[in-house]
C-alpha cells in the first residue's frame, strides 16, 4: 500500500482519526484561528492529563518526617500533625518518650535512607548527630533536611522550637510556646556557692553542658566544675563522687509500672549510704534526657527539692 504523509498512520484508528482531525481543521478555518488552535492543543499535549504543572504542585501535600525521639517529642505535642507520616521508632518507648499517644497510621521508622525515601517524604527532621552516611544520601536525593541540634541548654529548647515551626510551616505557634516557655524559664536565681551534682545510676557526670547542669544555674546553684569536679562529662568513681561533697546529689527517679517499681535503686552501696535517696532530688530521666515543653518543670523541682532537705 502506498505510504501518503497526508492520509497515512502508524497508529491505532483513534489516533489516525484525530490526526486526520487536526489536518482538516485549517484548511476551514481562517489562517488567525488556525495560530490559536495549535497553541491550544500544544498546551493540552505538553501538560500531562491536560493539567498544568502549577496546578499539581499547588495540590501538593507536605509529608513531614522525624527521625529522632528528642524531635518527636517536640513536634507531637507542640504542633498540629496532620502532615505527619512518620516518626522514629522510640516514639513508643516510654523510657525515653513524652508521646503519651500516637495513632499507628504513622509509621514508626529507623533512621534508614531506603525507610525515609519510600514514603517520599518533603521534609525530613533529623539531629545534628544522625548517621552522616544515611544523611548524604539523602541530600543526594533532594530530600529537603532540616537538621534539629541536641538541646543542652534551655535556650537552644527555644531554638529548636522555632527551627521546628518554620521547617513545618507553623511559626505562630511557635512563637506562642516560645513566649510560654521563656516564662517559665524566667531568669537564673541569685547563685549561691552549693552545688548540686546530678549523677546517673552508672556514676556517668553529663558535665557542665547538660540540661541538667543549665538547670541547676537557673535554681541557684554554683555549676559543678566551679567546685573543681564533673567539669567535663564521664564515668567518675564512687569515691571521687562523695569525695566532691555536693550539697545536693541529684539522681534518676524510679520508674514506676501500676504503681509497683519497675526497677531497684541501682546506685553504689556507698553512694546510698552518704546520700540515703529521701535526701536526693530525684527527677524522671525523660525529663532531661530531651529538652522539650516539659523540661522546664526541672528548675522548680531542683528548688523544691533543696527547700525539703
Amino acid at each position: 500500500m502506498k505510504q501518503n504523509s497526508s492520509y497515512y498512520c502508524a497508529g491505532t484508528t483513534t489516533t489516525c482519526k484525530r490526526r486526520s482531525f487536526i489536518l482538516a481543521v485549517p484548511r476551514l478555518l481562517p489562517s488567525r484561528f488556525t495560530v490559536i488552535l495549535f497553541a491550544l492543543l500544544f498546551v493540552g499535549v505538553a501538560t500531562p492529563h491536560g493539567h498544568t504543572s502549577s496546578v499539581e504542585r499547588h495540590d501538593t501535600k507536605p509529608r513531614i518526617i522525624s527521625t529522632n525521639v528528642c524531635i518527636d517529642n517536640i513536634l507531637i505535642n507542640m504542633f498540629d500533625i496532620e502532615h505527619v507520616v512518620a516518626v522514629s521508632n522510640l516514639v513508643d518507648d516510654p523510657r525515653y518518650s513524652q508521646v503519651n499517644f500516637l495513632d499507628k497510621k504513622i509509621e514508626r521508622i529507623s533512621f534508614d535512607a531506603e525507610q525515609i525515601l519510600r514514603l517520599s517524604p518533603s521534609v525530613v527532621l533529623i539531629s545534628n548527630f544522625s548517621n552522616q552516611r544515611v544523611v548524604r544520601i539523602l541530600r543526594k536525593s533532594g530530600t529537603a533536611i532540616i537538621s534539629v541540634p541536641f538541646a543542652t541548654k534551655f535556650s537552644q529548647l527555644t531554638e529548636n522550637i522555632q527551627i521546628i515551626g518554620t521547617a513545618i510551616k507553623q511559626h505562630e505557634k511557635a512563637k506562642q510556646f516560645i513566649k510560654k516557655i521563656n516564662k517559665q524559664i524566667g531568669q537564673p536565681a541569685t547563685q549561691t556557692d552549693q552545688f548540686a551534682l546530678h549523677v546517673t545510676s552508672n556514676n556517668y557526670i553529663y558535665g557542665k553542658n547538660s540540661l541538667m547542669s543549665d538547670a541547676t544555674r537557673h535554681a541557684g546553684f554554683a555549676n559543678s566544675d566551679a567546685s573543681g569536679f564533673g567539669e567535663s562529662h564521664g564515668f567518675y568513681s564512687t569515691e571521687s563522687i562523695i569525695a566532691s561533697k555536693p550539697n545536693y546529689l541529684i539522681t534518676d527517679k524510679m520508674r514506676t509500672v501500676d504503681n509497683l517499681l519497675s526497677a531497684k535503686d541501682r546506685y553504689h552501696p556507698a553512694l546510698k549510704s552518704a546520700y540515703p535517696i529521701q535526701d536526693r532530688i530525684n527527677i524522671d530521666p525523660k525529663l532531661w534526657s530531651c529538652a522539650h515543653q516539659l523540661t522546664p518543670q526541672i528548675i522548680n523541682m531542683i528548688k523544691q527539692g533543696t527547700h525539703e532537705k
